[in-house]
């Protein structure tokens, strides 16, 4: 996915959907993906609104887990920065602990912040 967004020209508007059929995280960066087993070091997460919540529970289970070493990124959109959900329980500023120090999330806006701003991109620490 990485490579096609990095393929494509800014402005261009991008479909998503998903996730679809049977994905499961066994831990440590395996996951059964239909049947198949699957390994990340990396895990990309694209987020939005309430739609956070699955993408929390992985989340959560990585870097609550002892010796999980997964790498996590996640853009998580919403139309103002008051609509972040879950932004405390993350966790991150700061990356306070190793745990966090694996986690970045890239927060999207639609709407204008506070200072005015439209499209603002805010990477942790927030």
């Amino acid at each position: 996915m990485s490579n096609i967004l990095d393929c494509g020209p800014l402005g261009e508007e991008v479909e998503m959907r998903g996730p679809t059929g049977e994905i499961r995280y066994k831990g440590y960066g395996k996951f059964r993906v239909e049947g198949g087993e699957r390994n990340f070091a990396r895990v990309s997460l694209v987020l939005g609104g309430s739609g956070v919540t699955p993408g929390f529970a992985l989340i959560a289970r990585i870097l609550l887990t002892n010796g999980d070493n997964t790498q996590l990124r996640a853009i998580d959109s919403n139309k103002t920065e008051d609509d972040i959900l879950l932004r405390e329980e993350l966790g991150v500023k700061n990356n306070a602990t190793p745990a966090q120090a694996r986690i970045k999330i890239t927060y999207i806006l639609s709407h204008a912040t506070r200072h005015g701003r439209v499209g603002v991109a805010m990477s942790t620490p927030i």
